[in-house]
């Protein structure tokens, strides 16, 4: 996946279906051009940012206070919220395929079991 491609505006790379792990009663959509489908709801998508981490902030402009979708390109660690309270980042503990494109939903960083449910990989 092209990073600076999507950092200007060009989706075409997330292009397809994404979908997390169904037994954990998790989501899936789908991107197509500059939208996101879940269900029968589509949202436009823009570029919130990048990350410390590599990963890419993506926001639908139409729902005030929605959660991002973040993508995370192989190779980047999701960071996990520890029982401890402390946030991981060196991928040790992140319960994702990291060989694997990931887009995730959440306003905050997660613990590992959340982070699975949440997790949506390109098919």
């Amino acid at each position: 996946m092209k990073i600076n491609q999507i950092l200007t505006g060009d989706f075409s790379t997330l292009q397809g279906k994404w979908k997390s792990n169904p037994s954990l009663e998790g989501i899936q959509f789908v991107i197509k051009e500059n939208c996101v489908w879940y269900g029968n709801q589509r949202y436009f998508l823009s570029v919130k940012g990048q990350e410390n981490s590599g990963a890419v902030a993506l926001e639908r402009p139409e729902i005030e206070n929605a959660a991002p979708f973040i993508f995370y390109p192989k190779g980047t660690p999701i960071p996990v919220l520890l029982e401890n309270g402390q946030i991981d980042r060196t991928g040790i503990f992140d319960p994702t395929d990291q060989g694997k494109d990931r887009i995730i939903m959440a306003q905050t960083i997660l613990n590992k079991e959340l982070i699975k449910s949440v997790t949506a990989y390109h098919e």
